[in-house]
């Protein structure tokens, strides 16, 4: 969108850096080289350590409180992220017939879709067993990524994903989609302790 010139969505995402430098350090600058990829999701290794570590830090009924009924609380957020990562390591990347993580949760858009059946069959464990299951998924991006080439970077993913388009934008949006909804989680907690 461009009004007077300006073009909103770039003032937009200039706004959001600002506000969330680790979303400068999340974005690749050159999607396509497989060093500046693995540098990234290095970077995502800290942030993700730092929200287990917070998580295990945090009062853990606070993290399953939702800071209003329309808002997914801290454990939604990460049950989220165990789908999204599975969808996107399994699905788009691997392209394998992994059962479905049953720790995942669904976004609202697609829960009566039978693509997804098995997601979140078993929604209730604690914390240490949600943990275990996104890093157990995210492992095997890892193992991915650490011999990627350019040309697997360049593979054409358009007939699996919602608009990403090749392995690259795949791994771009699922590092972004981790800090987005960390940050979700980290907004849910603080809500909740600022009401009390």
């Amino acid at each position: 969108m461009t009004i007077f010139g300006f073009s909103v969505d770039q003032l937009i995402e200039a706004e959001m850096d600002r506000r969330d430098p680790e979303r400068l350090r999340l974005r690749m600058m050159d999607p396509f080289d497989p060093a500046c990829v693995r540098a990234v999701f290095n970077r995502l290794d800290q942030v993700r350590a730092d929200f287990a570590s917070f998580l295990r830090a945090t009062d853990q009924q606070l993290i399953r409180r939702r800071p209003a009924p329309s808002e997914w609380s801290a454990i939604e957020n990460l049950r989220h992220l165990i789908f999204a990562e599975d969808l996107y390591t399994h699905r788009w990347l691997l392209q394998d017939a992994e059962p479905w993580c049953p720790y995942g949760l669904l976004p609202a858009f697609i829960q009566d879709d039978p693509h997804y059946q098995g997601v979140g069959n078993q929604p209730d464990a604690n914390l240490e067993t949600f943990l275990a299951a996104w890093a157990g998924i995210y492992a095997q991006t890892r193992q991915f990524i650490a011999s990627v080439t350019r040309e697997e970077l360049h593979r054409d993913t358009s007939q699996l994903d919602f608009g990403q388009g090749t392995v690259s934008n795949v791994l771009q949006v699922m590092a972004q989609h981790d800090l987005d909804h960390i940050r979700q989680a980290e907004a849910a907690i603080r809500t909740i302790q600022q009401k009390e």
